[in-house]
């Protein structure tokens, strides 16, 4: 899943690692972004497309539908920990890099959030990506509307779920990582001391050995 200003071309060199383990990829854009047909106002719109996505993979054929993997970056870091939730029969694991899920929507963090990482202002693309007329509009309403724990999303169980990001990202806080240690089912993390957002560029290191662990043990299981 890819995330604000990511997109399908720009992820070449992550299929070829996968395709070089004998994995097939399916890179989806995620709502509010590119040519994403969900609807971006919507919170549960990408529950709906990744059922229609995973209703199309398994109709396709080529796919095996007993060892299906997400991984989602940044923006589609929140995308991967909510599948994991709303989808957990239908995958085996999940990895959500640099995700926010419900401090990163909130007022305080988001009227600091312009003047980090990002060389443009963040605050009017997430608003437009989260289907807000404007900029205030989004601080104030976003919270309650997509926050992961005012929904009660977290209440749920969820598939493996693996958390990564730098401990000092300043776009997505730590936090919404460690508070999902809180709910639900356990999860598990690696996160990186003194690293930003995403936790690069150490976070593949332990992002591929956790997938091919995972794989590895749906293989077992048989």
């Amino acid at each position: 899943m890819t995330g604000l200003d990511g997109y399908r071309p720009d992820n070449t060199v992550r299929c070829e690692e996968f395709l070089a383990r004998g994995w097939a990829a399916v890179v989806v854009e995620i709502p509010g972004t590119a040519d994403c047909p969900a609807d971006s106002a919507d919170p549960e719109s990408p529950d709906r497309l990744w059922s229609s996505l995973l209703d199309w993979m398994a109709k396709e054929g080529r796919f095996d539908m007993k060892k299906v993997m997400v991984w989602g970056l940044s923006s589609g870091g929140y995308y991967a920990v909510r599948v994991a939730h709303t989808h957990k029969e239908r995958i085996i694991g999940s990895v959500a890099q640099g995700a926010g899920v419900h401090y990163f929507y909130d007022r305080e963090w988001l009227e600091r959030a312009d003047g980090h990482e990002y060389p443009f202002k963040l605050t009017p693309a997430m608003a437009h990506k989260h289907g807000f007329g404007s900029v205030d509009e989004y601080k104030e309403k976003v919270q309650k509307k997509f926050s992961l724990l005012e929904t009660g999303i977290l209440k749920m169980e969820s598939a493996r779920l693996l958390l990564i990001n730098g401990t000092l990202d300043g776009l997505m806080p730590i936090e919404d990582s460690m508070m999902l240690f809180e709910h639900g089912s356990p999860k598990e993390a690696r996160f990186f001391a003194n690293a930003l957002h995403m936790g690069y560029p150490m976070a593949n290191s332990s992002v591929y050995p956790w997938m091919e662990s995972v794989m590895k043990s749906v293989q077992g299981s048989k």
